[in-house]
């Protein structure tokens, strides 16, 4: 957005670093927003509901791995088991902070003016490790920027394969 003559404020080279690695995977490599990615392997037009539900609904049938995590104080535990086979693609566990209720005043570009309500904003995005044998088990410090607002914080896991980025499993807290 910063061509546009205004600056995202949650934006992070390493977002735009993980969108380029989509890009060349997917089939469609341009690389865009909004954009719409089920599973890590599926691009759908952000208007077109019917497309998005019929992706929404095939993915609901993959096998999935199972994802489950707990907090305590500043302290988060990941436990992930039942990953599906994925020949050589190395599944990698990660943790994604994100914020809801955020919101930005655009000064210039084709949305001068407006007040942009965002959906839950990724604060930290945090790689944990490779699973190994089909599990994984981690237990993490997580460090809250104090301008985070606690109540309206998720932590969300998701398994993904490192060369492919498919998503096999997720869970969130």
């Amino acid at each position: 957005w910063d061509r546009l003559g205004w600056r995202d404020p949650f934006a992070r080279p390493q977002f735009g670093d993980r969108q380029a690695a989509y890009s060349r995977v997917l089939p469609d490599r341009r690389v865009f927003t909004p954009e719409i990615v089920v599973d890590g392997h599926v691009v759908v037009d952000s208007g077109n509901v019917d497309q998005v539900a019929r992706a929404l609904s095939a993915a609901a049938v993959e096998a999935r791995a199972r994802v489950s995590l707990s907090r305590q104080d500043d302290r988060i535990t990941i436990d992930v088991s039942g990953i599906p086979g994925g020949d050589d693609d190395v599944a990698e566990v990660l943790l994604a902070m994100t914020e809801s209720g955020l919101a930005s005043d655009v000064a210039q570009g084709e949305n001068a003016g407006r007040r942009l309500a965002h959906a839950p904003v990724v604060r930290v995005l945090r790689r944990l490790g490779a699973a190994q044998g089909g599990t994984f088990h981690a237990d993490s410090a997580i460090a809250l920027d104090a301008n985070w607002a606690p109540r309206a914080l998720r932590f969300v896991a998701f398994v993904q394969r490192a060369r492919s980025k498919r998503i096999v499993g997720a869970g969130a807290l």
